[in-house]
């Protein structure tokens, strides 16, 4: 079944709509991809640790049976029918080892799929593993007690970022076509930039959570994580839709861009520090490049910011009294099973009174009142998706764009914490990457329930600036890696 037009090499970084297109005229089989999936896996795993888990024969089980309709004939075929894909581990898997990124779930094996994941195998799509994610995903790196950190592939002295660190890392890796994330505070935009992948993050509900998982649940949302505008739109079309058991879930369908010459171009703002974040020059310089090549186009761009405080005043806490509701009595109960970094995140949550939180409220409806007033005069806000590219593992930068900054990733990932909070669409796209060769990301930003603005700037960069071609250079994993399918 393999097309002889199609060598295995090609497999790696082929996207997931091509890889569909190849299953339906069966130039290439469900068995083929799951079995070169799982390959790289093995082969670089290793040096990345961009995975957890791997179902290595969980995928292949289901990746028989995906071959036996393909050539049956008989069934109407899914649009992802028989792509592999990954799932960060703070989403459940039926059958599949899910952890949290904590020792406290380290054997943790769920009865049921979270929706999302429900949802992508009923559109033919195959599970081949869990990636990498911080304790609870409450940390800027990709860092947890069950692992080694997660490396970066452009550079594996370099951090991911978080918490979705192991998903972007092996997109960029070709460890797998796709991804799902989850995002609270930046967590799917932050790995895919400093990673040069195509990270989203919908509005609030628009991918059910249920089952929601063990930890904060404030402002997280579901997305896709891929390296193509057209694979995050298509994970993104799969996974959305209204559940009755998520009670903030959207029931309004999802409106997707025309580019129909008739209709007007977004009009776009831009920003380089939100009018109060520091950020280093080369990443500026990138962002710039990018908006120009978007200008050239006749697409109108103009420096404006909505005038917002510093969200850390609002997000602060509500993500600390969120977090210590739910994972509270076990900090106290068993803090050896917690990352000491994860554990200072958790124990101050016990002092926040309720006074700070019902004033964080007052600031909440302020701030969206403030962004949705904005986006009254421009469709679409730009801006750096990190202040940074990718730095040292553990090594937190001090200094930003000049200005001493304290160590942590409110500092190198300040730009997401508002839009997560103001319930609005995100994504991060690669703009060109520094003299260095480190990837860039843009983060554009639409109002509440505009991801057709977003995917259709998104698509516009894609064209005018590609970048699917970026090859990072991975180096076979050393010969002592652990097996597949350890720990399920």
């Amino acid at each position: 079944m393999t097309n002889p037009h199609c060598p295995p090499s090609d497999l790696d970084y082929l996207s997931a709509s091509d890889l569909a297109l190849l299953v339906r005229r069966r130039e290439v089989s469900p068995v083929e991809l799951v079995e070169h999936t799982l390959g790289r896996i093995e082969a670089h795993n290793g040096q990345l640790n961009a995975y957890l888990t791997v179902c290595a024969e969980h995928a292949r089980f289901a990746a028989r049976f995906a071959e036996q309709e393909v050539m049956s004939g008989h069934t109407e075929l899914g649009p992802l029918h028989g792509v592999p894909f990954s799932v960060k581990d703070l989403l459940e898997t039926a059958s599949v080892r899910t952890t949290y990124g904590s020792r406290l779930h380290e054997t943790n094996v769920p009865y049921v799929d979270a929706l999302a994941v429900t949802r992508l195998r009923l559109a033919g799509a195959i599970l081949v593993g869990k990636t990498n994610t911080s304790e609870f995903g409450m940390l800027g790196e990709t860092r947890n007690l069950l692992a080694p950190d997660c490396r970066n592939p452009w550079d594996l002295t370099r951090t991911t970022e978080g918490s979705s660190g192991g998903a972007a890392a092996a997109v960029a890796a070709g460890l797998g076509p796709f991804a799902v994330g989850t995002d609270g505070v930046g967590s799917i935009i932050a790995p895919s930039a400093v990673c040069g992948v195509v990270g989203f993050k919908p509005t609030t509900g628009r991918i059910p959570m249920w089952p929601t998982p063990p930890s904060s649940r404030l402002f997280v949302t579901v997305g896709p994580i891929a390296r193509t505008v057209a694979d995050a739109k298509l994970a993104l079309e799969v996974m959305s839709g209204p559940d009755r058991r998520d009670p903030i879930s959207l029931r309004d369908p999802m409106p997707w861009w025309r580019e129909a010459a008739d209709i007007p171009l977004p009009r776009v703002a831009w920003t380089p520090d939100l009018g109060q974040f520091a950020v280093d020059s080369e990443v500026v310089a990138s962002c710039e490049l990018a908006l120009g090549a978007l200008a050239e186009l006749g697409w109108c761009v103009d420096l404006a910011h909505p005038a917002i405080p510093s969200p850390w005043e609002t997000y602060g806490p509500l993500f600390r009294a969120d977090a210590w509701l739910e994972l509270g009595e076990a900090a106290q109960a068993t803090p050896e099973l917690f990352d000491p970094e994860a554990l200072a995140e958790l124990l101050p949550a016990r002092h926040v009174a309720t006074g700070e939180v019902i004033t964080a409220l007052n600031r909440l409806t302020q701030l969206r009142r403030t962004i949705d007033d904005f986006f009254l005069d421009y469709d679409v806000l730009a801006m750096p998706a990190t202040a940074t590219t990718a730095f040292p593992l553990g090594l937190p930068p001090t200094v930003i764009g000049g200005r001493r900054v304290e160590p942590g990733w409110t500092t190198y990932m300040p730009f997401t914490a508002a839009w997560n909070m103001g319930d609005n669409p995100a994504a991060t796209i690669p703009c060109p990457p520094t003299a260095g060769g480190l990837p860039v990301g843009l983060l554009l930003v639409a109002r509440v329930g505009r991801e057709d603005l977003v995917l259709r700037t998104a698509r516009a960069l894609e064209q005018a600036l590609p970048w699917a071609h970026r090859r990072p250079d991975l180096r076979p994993a050393p010969a002592d890696r652990q097996p597949l399918d350890r720990l399920i």
